[in-house]
């Protein structure tokens, strides 16, 4: 900010993130990620350019808040287990319980997974969204299993959040009418740990 340049007053904007992300998906899923600007959102939102921008840094951003609330459900059902739980129900219970079931939230959802399923930059940008998650899930399996090293652990949180993602994606080609989180049960209960 220039010295001619006055300091903004009042609050910033309030965005509705989950808004945002609707009329965003809903564009993503009717003329493609790539060919979907700024400006669209925008006009489409009602919020303009700079705050969308300055609130979410990219577009595949705009997807992260389902992430954040699967990490949290995740993060949960790991402390609620018993200390002295097997390490493999523990996983499967956790991976399991960061599914929602809360009705408003699969049927966002299933339009959700399958823009991502679709766009091969949102993809590659899970990996990175998905970060905290892996770190939480393997910290966890790290903690639980004391003859396991960081990097195998890591990499068995990795292995379940491809599962789990790949489990959803199948969830919604079939429509997505049933539970998304016994798709993911059924994919995670095959893998074991130790």
């Amino acid at each position: 900010m220039s010295a001619t340049t006055p300091a903004r007053r009042g609050r910033p904007p309030v965005v509705d993130r989950d808004a945002v992300a609707r009329e965003a998906i809903d564009l993503w899923s009717t003329q493609g990620f790539a060919a979907t600007t700024w400006d669209q959102i925008s006009e489409r939102t009602g919020v303009s350019v700079r705050t969308l921008i300055r609130r979410f840094g990219s577009q595949p951003a705009i997807l992260a808040r389902p992430i954040e609330a699967a990490t949290d459900r995740l993060r949960a059902a790991l402390r609620a287990a018993p200390a002295d739980a097997d390490p493999s129900d523990v996983v499967h219970t956790a991976v399991v319980a960061s599914v929602s079931e809360d009705d408003a939230v699969r049927a966002g959802g299933l339009p959700w997974v399958r823009v991502v399923a679709a766009e091969p930059q949102l993809q590659a940008w899970l990996r990175t969204a998905y970060a905290p998650w892996i770190t939480e899930l393997a910290a966890s399996i790290r903690a639980r299993v004391p003859d396991i090293d960081d990097d195998t652990a890591y990499a068995l949180a990795c292995g379940f959040e491809a599962v789990a993602n790949a489990a959803m994606q199948a969830w919604a080609r079939a429509g997505g009418t049933d539970s998304p989180a016994a798709h993911v049960g059924a994919a995670v209960h095959r893998f074991r740990i130790g």
